[in-house]
């Protein structure tokens, strides 16, 4: 038996199947259930979506293409958290209780956040921090600012420098390198290794990817540095199953 306060709302992602990345297929309402699902962090068995739509970026979501859905979902032991620092976690069943865009979807949970059935952390929750809203549009435009400023800077005295962090070779981590906004995030708040998850400190080795990877450029630290053919099949499968477990917080 349920009581109130019992419920999440996820914000979930799908393509223009009306499905998600692991292959669920969404119908328009109503209960939809994982074909498949187990009790740990592996997204391809289980639903997947932001947890009250909060987030700071997106990972492979889109904004403008494919579709939004907002599920009420059970909180118990089948909630799992894959990615604290994005707020996104994995569960087997949900009741989907709205479909539209980016922005409508966050604007229902706001509609919806004081009812009995919703955690009361809900209550908390501002529009400007939910995918899509016009603030969290802003607010993305103007880390993407910042992102193009500084390295457009580095690449100009890149040119003459044989041992520039963009010729992928293995570096000493400066105070300048760990405030660099990174992937828009500031202060170095995405510095770190893209395989084990280290966060780069002074002093830390680390080498920049160049090109190494076909959708982004990549970072590594010294303890996980290797040749550049075995790093891509590392990443491959990484990004295969887990593409953001790196960013959790370490």
């Amino acid at each position: 038996m349920l009581f109130d306060d019992t419920f999440v709302f996820m914000m979930v992602y799908l393509d223009d199947e009306k499905m998600d990345m692991a292959g669920n297929k969404y119908p328009l309402h109503g209960h939809v259930i994982a074909q498949e699902f187990s009790n740990d962090v592996d997204i391809q068995k289980g639903l997947y979506g932001i947890l009250w739509g909060k987030t700071d970026h997106l990972i492979y979501e889109k904004l403008y293409s494919g579709h939004w859905a907002i599920l009420k979902v059970e909180k118990n032991s089948e909630l799992i958290c894959i990615d604290k620092f994005s707020n996104r976690y994995k569960f087997k069943t949900g009741e989907i209780v709205y479909n539209g865009i980016a922005w409508s979807c966050s604007k229902y949970i706001i509609q919806h956040q004081n009812d009995p059935e919703i955690l009361e952390e809900a209550k908390y929750l501002k529009i400007e921090d939910l995918v899509g809203s016009k603030f969290w549009n802003k607010k993305r435009r103007e880390e993407k600012k910042t992102l193009t400023t500084v390295p457009s800077i580095e690449k100009l005295s890149a040119k003459n420098d044989p041992n520039h962090w963009t010729k992928n070779v293995p570096q000493i981590a400066t105070k300048e390198h760990c405030s660099i906004p990174w992937d828009g995030g500031k202060n170095g708040k995405y510095f770190r290794c893209n395989l084990c998850g280290h966060k780069f400190i002074p002093g830390d080795q680390w080498r920049f990817l160049y090109g190494l990877n076909k959708c982004r450029n990549l970072m590594v630290c010294g303890q996980c540095d290797d040749k550049d053919e075995n790093l891509r099949d590392k990443f491959s499968e990484i990004e295969e199953k887990y593409s953001w477990i790196w960013r959790e917080q370490h």
